[in-house]
């Protein structure tokens, strides 16, 4: 098998050198689009539940995010907004529950 000079200088790096060349790799790493609109929503979640309490329309939201780059499809919008009200409702009812137990001791 042939080697290189990059294969045999890998080879012969510390492992110490290794680790940061793996950690400056995994760190350059950007998520996924898909990843980066869980993130946005997750963000943007009161303004979101705000304006939809003041009857902007979600196809008014979408229009307006379409407007400055974020492209998601309405049921994609719709599936990343109820995880999020779902993951802040569950987080509300463990702390309300944890103050109970907490003040009840």
């Amino acid at each position: 098998m042939k080697t290189t000079p990059n294969s045999n200088a890998i080879a012969n790096e510390s492992y110490a050198s290794k680790v940061a060349r793996v950690k400056a790799a995994l760190e350059a790493l950007q998520p996924q689009p898909k990843h980066e609109n869980t993130e946005l929503i997750s963000d943007v979640y009161e303004v979101l539940v705000r304006k939809m309490g003041q009857k902007v329309t979600r196809r008014d939201i979408l229009k307006k995010l379409n407007e400055i780059g974020i492209k998601l499809h309405p049921a994609k919008f719709k599936e990343l907004f109820d995880i999020e009200k779902a993951k802040r409702q569950s987080q509300s009812a463990a702390d309300t529950a944890a103050h109970q137990n907490g003040s009840d001791e």
